[in-house]
């Protein structure tokens, strides 16, 4: 991050466009508003992506496998498909989604490991 600090000419606004973006995304979670949600946090992702690539020389993290989820989950979202991408410093893509259509995001992404983080785990008996 200090090449992408000291040579991007995005970063300067970087810090407080993420700083907003958390604090709206952390209100869209309390108020249940995936609608507002799911675009900050994939527009915010891009965001940080777009930074990085403006360091001099850039710094990629995205490989043709990330762009081609995400041209299929936008293509899919044009269909109806309310889902949204975010990404750490990496090449992995993350859909968020709400529960109830994961049969629907499957479908688009066949291969995709579906997690949900707000359904409880069962805790293997570690004792014996």
């Amino acid at each position: 991050m200090n090449h992408t600090v000291a040579t991007s000419l995005l970063f300067e606004s970087w810090p407080a466009q993420a700083e907003a973006d958390c604090a709206a995304m952390e209100q869209a979670v309390k108020e249940g508003a995936f609608a507002v949600l799911g675009p900050l946090a994939e527009a915010n992702a891009m965001a940080m992506h777009a930074t990085m690539m403006a360091a001099r020389p850039s710094l990629v993290y995205l490989k043709p496998q990330s762009w081609q989820v995400l041209e299929t989950l936008w293509h899919a979202r044009k269909n109806g498909l309310c889902a949204y991408a975010t990404m750490d410093a990496g090449a992995n893509v993350k859909l968020i989604f709400r529960n109830a259509i994961a049969r629907d995001v499957r479908d688009v992404f066949p291969n995709a490991q579906v997690i949900n983080p707000w359904q409880p785990h069962k805790v293997e008996d570690q004792s014996t």
